[in-house]
């Protein structure tokens, strides 16, 4: 047996036996904390560990649920970023979930969603007019057209289907910074595959101003996806993707900052986790981040279907050559010079427009980069997927460097595939190419045995009184 499945395996051994409440039951016991505690607000992770939920239930997702329930029967109160939750309004940063709505939307509303009570009242644009509209050099017309209200793209479902664009990650990468770009730049509200439809992570966000972020068939034209790492609730058949990836260090620090804060902006103490939880949280994630981004290499190469890669350091020193960039891959043009798109790129790096909930994450200490050396070494691929991206050159033979470096210069593999990409679509080779499906993906997934060790911090972790 290998020291990862003997670890797993004592895991299972020694977890806990947890009590089966209902959700119905863990809102009861929620709601009456609150009510006792009626002049404090709290975290979700403090509400977890306070009221006692943590020691008795077997996973956090459905102490996440009932309170996401309890706050959108308005039973609660909570603040906009939907981190902080109370019994009562105790100032004007508390509302209540319709209030929330209204403040953040308006008559922007747009998704016919039962989660979020939304509706659509605006018209359908049909995505030739929009592709049109963005290639034009009309600027005073589109001036009048993005107005800040989100939009769906036109009533023929197949059309919609038909020119979907994939925008896949492994989480924490940079995913939705770039959507809520997407959103600001196109009037499209993004969609996703996944199926976390009541926690309040993904409610934090459809309040926070990605309102469809739950939505997979409304008339989206950008697409989340975490597949292969997810397994897709949704078939899918996939021509185009746009994949962003991160310094794998960087991205599985901000995975433990969200899955054990719950929250998108937020941080957690690393000083106060457990080293043996720091050791079990990077093998349970570097291995899945370098087969995740293995399978997307290779479809690119077997050209599989259309795929344009960046990287999120890329985005925080240059966002718009990636702006750019990526919408001459999304439009199949060689240039937007002049153009609606690039009028509107300009706009958003003004600062005229705001993404409110995701921005770069601080810089970790020396406790969790200690413990992450060993897995760099230790997990096959690893230095080609480092390689492939530029997070270490070439010549290179430890993977250590990618500690001190956000991003290499010169001609790197990914830039090189990216323009084979261009070529062969220019060349029509895709055309003739069968149907390219996320089933053709080997699922990368975690093993449903282990536990998480990301959630079980949750259960005992403290936070920073500070924003990432």
């Amino acid at each position: 047996m290998s020291s990862l499945q003997s670890t797993a395996t004592s895991m299972v051994e020694q977890a806990p036996q947890w009590k089966d409440y209902s959700r119905e039951e863990v809102e009861d016991v929620l709601f009456k904390f609150l009510q006792k505690n009626e002049d404090k607000s709290f975290l979700p992770v403090s509400l977890f560990q306070d009221t006692g939920l943590a020691k008795d239930l077997k996973s956090p997702f459905k102490f996440s649920m009932a309170l996401t329930r309890l706050a959108m029967t308005e039973r609660i109160y909570h603040t906009c970023d939907f981190n902080w939750f109370s019994a009562t309004q105790l100032d004007d940063n508390y509302q209540l979930f319709s209030n929330a709505l209204n403040h953040n939307y308006g008559r922007k509303m747009i998704v016919n969603n039962e989660r979020t009570g939304l509706v659509h009242n605006e018209p359908r644009v049909p995505l030739a007019d929009l592709k049109k509209l963005l290639l034009s050099k009309d600027i005073e017309a589109a001036d009048k057209f993005f107005d800040g209200t989100t939009r769906l793209l036109g009533d023929d479902k197949a059309e919609v289907l038909e020119n979907i664009v994939y925008f896949a990650s492994y989480p924490r990468c940079g995913n939705t910074w770039f959507a809520a770009s997407f959103e600001e730049l196109t009037s499209i509200a993004p969609g996703s595959d996944m199926g976390l439809d009541a926690l309040t992570l993904t409610v934090g966000l459809m309040i926070s101003g990605q309102v469809a972020t739950q939505s997979h068939d409304e008339g989206q034209w950008l697409m989340k996806t975490h597949i292969p790492f997810d397994d897709c609730k949704f078939p899918i058949d996939i021509k185009k993707v746009v994949l962003v990836v991160r310094n794998p260090i960087q991205a599985i620090q901000s995975q433990m900052h969200l899955l054990s804060s719950w929250s998108h902006n937020l941080v957690i103490d690393t000083e106060t986790i457990k080293e043996n939880d720091l050791v079990k949280m990077t093998r349970e994630n570097l291995k899945p981040f370098v087969d995740f981004h293995l399978e997307w290499i290779k479809a690119a190469r077997e050209r599989k279907c259309q795929i344009y890669f960046f990287r999120y350091e890329d985005m925080c020193d240059n966002l718009e050559k990636v702006l750019t960039e990526a919408f001459k891959f999304i439009l199949e043009v060689d240039s937007l010079e002049g153009t609606v798109i690039e009028h509107n790129i300009n706009k958003l790096l003004e600062g005229r427009k705001k993404i409110r909930i995701y921005k770069r994450a601080s810089k970790e200490g020396d406790k969790v980069k200690v413990v992450q050396k060993e897995f760099l070494h230790s997990i096959p691929g690893t230095q080609e997927v480092l390689k492939f991206f530029g997070y270490m050159a070439e010549n290179e033979d430890s993977p250590e460097v990618i500690f001190h470096r956000t991003h290499l210069t010169g001609d790197m593999p990914f830039n090189k595939l990216n323009a084979e990409q261009h070529a062969a679509f220019k060349n029509k080779e895709y055309e003739s190419k069968p149907t390219f499906k996320s089933s053709d993906l080997k699922y990368i997934g975690r093993d449903p045995n282990v536990p998480n060790t990301m959630a079980e911090i949750s259960r005992y972790i403290k936070m920073k009184e500070r924003f990432v």
